[in-house]
Parts: C-alpha cells; structure tokens; sequence
C-alpha cells in the first residue's frame, strides 16, 4: 500500500520534508515533482477504487476487534522508514494474546 504522507516526506524530493510549508508544491511543474509517484494529494475522482468505502468499514470492524478482544505487548522495537511507503524496515515485533474474561 502506497502512504501518500510518506511520499510527501521524501527528503530526496522536497527540500525540509518535516517543516510545515503549504507553498512547497507552488512551483511543482518547474521542479518536476507532479509525476504520479511524487504528489498523490487526494485519493479521490473519477480513478477512486470502488470498494474503497467498503474496505474502510472492513478495516474499522478488523481493528475494533483487535483492540478490544486482544490484548498487544511490544517484543522488539522497530525504525520507521517512510519513503517510497511507511514501515518497519527491519520489522515490529509485538505480542497478541487473547484477554481473558
């Protein structure tokens, strides 16, 4: 899955990825940023994916029961690493255990 704020974080492709600037995609053209894998500003349009209001109700439901019937512990910490997509390079190790009642 693409992140778009991870994209538009890229320190390769926008100067000061991390300091707040609205003014940073101005000039777009003259900087040759405005290819699709450098500026995705909306996900929206005629291009939207059809099941994307399904997939939000699906992923909600998913993550409602896994915060309430599972209980989470920190194995290993991980790095962020957030160009071209948001991870963990060398992985985020947790523990999942059913609560008990």
């Amino acid at each position: 899955m693409v992140v778009p704020s991870a994209i538009h974080l890229n320190p390769e492709t926008y100067t000061d990825p991390f300091v707040f600037n609205p003014w940073r995609w101005k000039h777009l053209a003259e900087n040759n940023v405005t290819s699709a894998k450098n500026f995705i500003p909306f996900g929206e349009g005629i291009r939207l994916c059809p099941g994307a209001e399904f997939s939000k109700v699906l992923m909600t439901l998913f993550l409602n029961v896994l915060a309430t019937k599972y209980s989470w512990s920190q194995v290993k910490p991980g790095e962020i690493i957030r160009a071209p997509t948001m991870g963990f390079g060398k992985g985020y190790y947790i523990k999942v255990a059913e609560k008990s009642i």
